[in-house]
C-alpha cells in the first residue's frame, strides 16, 4: 500500500463486497475533515445490503448527494482520529478523536439546510450511499457529521457513539445537539 492507496470493502452487489486497494480520500471542501478509521461496527442494515440488497446503495443511478454508485465503500458506525481539516473548519482540531454521525442530507457551508435534516427527501448514509465510508482506513466527511469524543474512550468502544442513543449517552457532554438527544431512551452506559 502506497500513501496515495488504502484498503477499503466496497459493496458491489448483495454477496459480493470486495477488500480492494482504492486512492485515499481529499478534502474537497473547506468545511471538510480527513479521519484515519480506527473502529468500525457492522450494523444490520450492513447485512441486509450483503444478504439482500441493494435498499440504501444507489445502483441505478448516482446518490444526489454523494454523487456516488455502486461499488461503494460500506460502514457507517465508525470512530476514528482526524488527520487533516479544511480551512474553514473551526470545531475540530487534527488530533481529535471523533465518531461519525454518517447522515448525508442538503448543507451549505459546514452546516444542514433543514433543521430536521433527518427528514430530507434527498437523505443518505456516508457508508451506505456512497461517499466513502468505515470500512476503509481513512474517509473524509462533512465537519457537521461528527461528535467528539473524550481522550479516555477507548476507540473501540466510541464508534458505538455514532449510533443516535449511543451519542447522546456518551458524547452530550461534548456536543449538545437537541435532535440526537430526543433519541435517547435508555439510561446512560458507563463505558
Amino acid at each position: 500500500m502506497s500513501e496515495q492507496h488504502m484498503k477499503a470493502a466496497r459493496w458491489y452487489r448483495a454477496r459480493d463486497i470486495r477488500v480492494e486497494q482504492i486512492e485515499v480520500p481529499t478534502l474537497g471542501d473547506p468545511h471538510q475533515v480527513k479521519v484515519k478509521v480506527a473502529a468500525c461496527g457492522i450494523c444490520g442494515s450492513d447485512l441486509h445490503e450483503y444478504a439482500a440488497g441493494p435498499i440504501f446503495i444507489p445502483v441505478d443511478s448516482p446518490h444526489p448527494l454523494s454523487h456516488d454508485q455502486a461499488p461503494i465503500v460500506m460502514g457507517h458506525e465508525f470512530a476514528g482520529e482526524v488527520v487533516e481539516v479544511g480551512s474553514a473548519v473551526t470545531r475540530v482540531a487534527v488530533g481529535d478523536r471523533v465518531a461519525i454521525e454518517p447522515i448525508l442530507s442538503p448543507h451549505r457551508d459546514g452546516a444542514y439546510l433543514m433543521e430536521r435534516y433527518n427528514l430530507s427527501p434527498q437523505l443518505g448514509f456516508h457508508g451506505l450511499s456512497g461517499g466513502g465510508g468505515g470500512f476503509a482506513e481513512y474517509t473524509v466527511v462533512a465537519s457537521t457529521w461528527y461528535i467528539g469524543c473524550p481522550m479516555r474512550s477507548s476507540m473501540s468502544r466510541a464508534h458505538w457513539s455514532s449510533l443516535p442513543r449511543s451519542a447522546c449517552m456518551r458524547c452530550a457532554r461534548v456536543r449538545s445537539r437537541r435532535a440526537t438527544a430526543r433519541w435517547c431512551s435508555a439510561p446512560a452506559r458507563s463505558g
